[in-house]
């Protein structure tokens, strides 16, 4: 009955098209927390085509919950997301507050000519920028990875950054 459910929750993902490329990753409290941010504590699995690659993916994020446990030895609790993967111009992390020094005032942009997934992993170098709450450019640190920010889409950031902490109650990233 739950392969049959998760089944049609697939083909209603993908039309049931084989060629449709689905990400299918972890999420857990254990990840993101208040006082520090791992992203890829587990397994994410990139560019899933085809329901046997599917099943393959479910299983290898599932089975990576056991390789985080907490100090008494529990595994950790994570569900697994599935999302329609997207073509993306750009890719990069935004975050609410300057991660090194804690400003609150200052919003920061990495950000790489290609998947997200690559900076994060740490395959290539992100250009660095330093932003007012309102978007203006207060430093950056060009590594030729992505063609610069233009001023409308840094303003866009910021303002995403405040939104993102008036609905979380917090600064995100």
């Amino acid at each position: 009955a739950v392969e049959a459910d998760v089944r049609r929750a697939w083909s209603a993902l993908t039309g049931g098209d084989d060629t449709v490329a689905l990400v299918v990753r972890s999420s857990s409290t254990v990840e993101d927390a208040g006082t520090s941010s791992m992203a890829g504590r587990f397994t994410s699995v990139l560019d899933v085509r085809g329901w046997a690659a599917f099943v393959d993916a479910v299983g290898a994020v599932t089975g990576s919950a056991s390789a985080v446990t907490a100090a008494d030895g529990s595994v950790q609790p994570m569900a697994v997301l599935v999302q329609r993967q997207v073509s993306a111009v750009l890719g990069g992390v935004l975050f609410g507050l300057d991660p090194v020094t804690g400003a609150r005032n200052r919003v920061v942009v990495e950000v790489v000519d290609t998947r997200p997934d690559q900076l994060v992993s740490g395959t290539v170098t992100a250009d660095h920028y330093v932003l007012s709450r309102r978007g203006r450019l207060v430093d950056r640190t060009l590594s030729g990875s992505a063609p610069p920010l233009r001023r409308s889409v840094r303003r866009r950031l910021a303002r995403l950054a405040s939104r993102t902490e008036a609905v979380f109650g917090s600064v995100q990233d």
